[in-house]
């Protein structure tokens, strides 16, 4: 049976910081044993999911992956050159602090843990491309190199490809293409490329593109993990058309593009030693304890039944 990272800074079950209903969330994920770890944001001086609450919180059983990209968006929403992918040097070089930060963050919580808990950072190919081009591969490759330049200690970076910049199209994210961030990593032994289905189906505009994407991967042996997020093309929809609203599958969301069709295909195109991850958010039902356990329990399940 297979085990999932979730994302519960994705579908907490308040909009406020409440330590103690979190705290709920937690025990109540705890009790599902197809969870196999969490994403987990590298917020740093935030009180969501603060040091101390999550070494009290985290179980001894769950693996964490850090994501990277909630304060790479917040710094690149000050700096639109922010980004380890940039052709400015400056935007570059503090992306690549950042990146330094959240390996050393990494190893620290590892450390107070007692074990290698930590096992995987998402980064991205920030920042935002657009038709002149500030963002390219040669300067993803040149960020790769100076990281790669540490011990890892076991921690697996891994590039999760978002939607990329395509001429013409409205992007939700628009960083490099497949191809321009596979350019770079494959010139490294020690990263791997996620897919996020959502962001694949984004920039495809197409169910088809996610898969485009992961045979592309699995031909190279690149890919790491398939995170399983839905979209939709419905304007109507209270997730946007073509948006990474981490939109849930079509158990809960008719209009969703991901459904067991889809899940099936991938799962069947995957090798069973990559990782696997659910990131869903809840925008229809009241927020409560009882919605976001419910959601990603019956997620867990609907994908199991594939």
């Amino acid at each position: 049976m297979n085990k999932f990272y979730i994302s519960p800074y994705a579908i907490r079950p308040s909009k406020l910081w409440e330590p103690d209903l979190e705290r709920e969330f937690f025990h109540e994920l705890k009790l599902n044993s197809s969870i196999r770890g969490i994403e987990h944001p590298a917020f740093f001086d935030s009180e969501i999911y603060n040091d101390e609450w999550l070494l009290n919180n985290l179980s001894e059983n769950w693996d964490v992956l850090i994501t990277c990209l909630p304060s790479f968006m917040n710094k690149m929403s000050k700096n639109p050159y922010f980004g380890i992918a940039s052709s400015n040097e400056e935007g570059r070089k503090e992306a690549q602090i950042s990146l330094q930060k959240t390996l050393d963050y990494a190893k620290s919580l590892n450390d107070r843990l007692a074990r290698n808990a930590v096992k995987i950072i998402h980064f991205h190919s920030l920042p935002r491309n657009n038709e002149v081009g500030i963002a390219d591969s040669k300067f993803l490759e040149e960020s790769l190199y100076h990281i790669s330049k540490n011990d890892f200690e076991d921690i697996k970076f891994v590039l999760e490809h978002c939607d990329a910049y395509v001429p013409n199209q409205l992007a939700d994210k628009g960083f490099l293409s497949l191809e321009e961030e596979v350019r770079a990593i494959e010139k490294f032994d020690s990263f791997g490329i996620s897919i996020n289905w959502a962001r694949s189906a984004i920039e495809g505009r197409s169910e088809n593109k996610p898969l485009d994407h992961i045979g592309e991967l699995s031909q190279k042996g690149m890919l790491s993990g398939v995170i399983f997020s839905g979209c939709t093309d419905d304007p109507e929809s209270k997730y946007g058309a073509w948006r990474d609203t981490h939109m849930p599958t079509k158990m809960h969301c008719k209009n969703s593009l991901l459904g067991k069709d889809e899940i099936k295909q991938v799962m069947e195109s995957i090798n069973p030693d990559i990782f696997l991850g659910i990131k869903i958010s809840n925008r229809i039902r009241p927020a409560s304890l009882s919605a976001s356990v419910g959601m990603i329990n019956e997620t867990i399940n609907y994908i199991h039944s594939t």
